[in-house]
């Protein structure tokens, strides 16, 4: 749900949270990471890889994350 919260609450959990990837010591530096992400739809994950199943990981019966997947054999 972190996409839905407002741009300074995300930088603020951005910068106070302990697992980051990539650590930031300052609030220009959580916005920063913030507005680098960017969130796509099924439809648009699909356009991308096209001929790859997309899949929904279900958490709660609510999709947390959508991953294109495709084998060796389905490759164009």
């Amino acid at each position: 749900m972190f996409q839905f919260l407002p741009l300074r609450l995300r930088a603020k959990v951005v910068r106070n949270w302990p697992l980051n990837h990539v650590p930031v010591h300052t609030s220009d530096a959580a916005l920063e990471q913030v507005l680098t992400i960017e969130l796509i739809s099924a439809t648009e994950l699909r356009h991308l890889f096209p001929g790859a199943t997309v899949w929904h990981e279900r958490l709660l019966g609510m999709s947390k994350s959508i991953v294109a997947i495709r084998t060796a054999t389905e490759r164009n």
